[in-house]
């Protein structure tokens, strides 16, 4: 699920639906949870990711090579960092049409900036990516139930 996910994760699509579904059939699965287990307490148990966690991350490694200096010249102009570096935070652009809204330039800042300071100045792209999952499986562990008459947890 990982492979590429920066160029196709973003996509607004009937596949992506999809694909989330069969996520949380393969967790149920893999943890010999009932059928409509809630996934997230499942995931934090197998130390998974989600699959939109799973673009974060991948997200975060991109940028924060970005601003490292580690990426190919031809992406020197896709993002516009602040003038601070305190914050390490991004300009983001205005896309011209709501279409744009999913491209790299636009999204990938948006994604960025919402990350919290600590998780932005980490030192390295490794300790990024720890952090951004750490905060993901601490949101899967403390997931709360909060649907009337759910079936799974017996919730009135």
């Amino acid at each position: 699920m990982e492979f590429s996910i920066i160029t196709w994760g973003n996509a607004k699509c009937e596949g992506m639906n999809r694909l989330l579904l069969k996520q949380k059939q393969s967790v149920r699965y893999v943890a010999n949870a009932k059928y409509n287990a809630h996934v997230d307490p499942l995931l934090e148990k197998l130390d998974l990711l989600k699959l939109e966690d799973i673009m974060t991350v991948n997200i975060g490694s991109f940028v924060k090579s970005f601003l490292a200096g580690q990426m190919p010249d031809s992406f020197n102009n896709i993002f516009e960092p602040m003038l601070s570096n305190r914050v390490m935070k991004l300009k983001v652009p205005l896309p011209k049409h709501k279409a744009l809204e999913t491209f790299p330039n636009v999204c990938f800042v948006k994604i960025w900036n919402n990350l919290d300071t600590a998780i932005r100045c980490a030192e390295t792209k490794n300790s990024t990516k720890n952090l951004i999952k750490k905060k993901a499986l601490d949101k899967y562990k403390s997931f709360n139930c909060n649907k009337q008459k759910c079936f799974v947890c017996k919730n009135n």
